[in-house]
């Protein structure tokens, strides 16, 4: 039996500032690594934004990342998480301890995007501006 490709290759977003509004944010539970540098699998979630920008079809472009579900490195580092960074971004402050990864959702900023080879990756977080609607 010959299996095709399933589903349809999506639009990504030009490098750029947006307006993003998260609109999920997905419990993966323990995600096997693909990098052979660290390979032990982590506990990861899943957030997503729409943005204020259409693609071809019509359709608010999507932005996802699947940061470790977790605010520090561990091993008792200072240094921050990625989930802690987007936090920080989207809270504009240091996230509250305990954390409730739901209190994402519904939260809206200025995404700054950069293209880097196939992907589109967030890089920075900026208030709403005053009187923009998101």
């Amino acid at each position: 039996m010959l299996i095709q490709a399933a589903g349809k290759k999506f639009e990504k977003p030009d490098a750029g500032v947006f307006l993003g509004t998260i609109i999920d944010v997905i419990d993966l539970g323990l995600v096997p690594s693909k990098n052979p540098k660290f390979p032990d699998s982590q506990y990861r979630i899943r957030i997503v934004w729409v943005l204020d920008k259409n693609d071809s079809e019509g359709k608010p472009y999507c932005i996802i990342e699947q940061p470790t579900a977790k605010l520090s490195d561990g091993g008792g580092s200072t240094k921050k998480s990625r989930l802690y960074e987007i936090c920080e971004g989207v809270f504009g402050t240091a996230p509250p301890i305990p954390f409730e990864s739901e209190n994402l959702i519904g939260r809206s900023n200025t995404l700054f995007l950069a293209k880097e080879g196939d992907y589109t990756n967030i890089k920075g977080f900026m208030p709403v501006p005053a009187g923009q609607v998101p």
